[in-house]
């Protein structure tokens, strides 16, 4: 309807605050200035309508966003991929850092940077050491695990089994 030359959403700011059939307005405006169009930022304060999301999620359901929930979710800020930055970076948007996820799709510097970023710099935290715990991780896929990783396992993982 946007890209047809709708000029207005009936919505509520996030997905529970409203009838079924409304698309959230916190994720809509966001994801139209994430496609470019600068001129929302003028008219609406869209630093702080992830936060209004969450809480209007929190006042009707009593509980927080889904961490999956696109745009104001806890997980919606993560580095996922290691690939050339956005033009828009969500997180830098929002004046927060975004946590790095490991997953089977992490490159080895990912991996180091996550290391380093959790467990502080270290000389074993190289990228031979993080290429070998990606060889593990895809390892264990392959083998039907694929419980998440804690940081046990991270330690175990660098130094138990590399």
């Amino acid at each position: 309807m946007l890209v047809s030359g709708a000029d207005g959403i009936w919505a509520s700011v996030c997905n529970e605050g409203a009838a079924m059939g409304n698309a959230s307005s916190c994720v809509t405006v966001l994801n139209l200035v994430r496609m470019g169009n600068r001129k929302i930022l003028k008219k609406f304060n869209c630093t702080y309508l992830r936060q209004a999301a969450i809480n209007v999620t929190k006042i009707t359901t009593g509980i927080p966003p889904h961490k999956n929930q696109p745009i104001y979710g806890t997980r919606a800020l993560d580095f996922v991929f290691d690939l050339n930055p956005e033009e828009f970076d969500l997180a830098t948007f929002f004046g927060e850092q975004a946590p790095t996820r490991i997953t089977s799709l992490s490159s080895p510097e990912m991996i180091r940077d996550h290391l380093e970023d959790t467990f502080g710099k270290h000389e074993a935290f190289t990228l031979e050491v993080a290429y070998m715990m990606k060889e593990l991780i895809l390892e264990d896929l392959r083998g039907g695990r694929w419980a998440p990783l804690t940081n046990t396992d991270i330690i175990s993982l660098g130094y138990d089994r590399v």
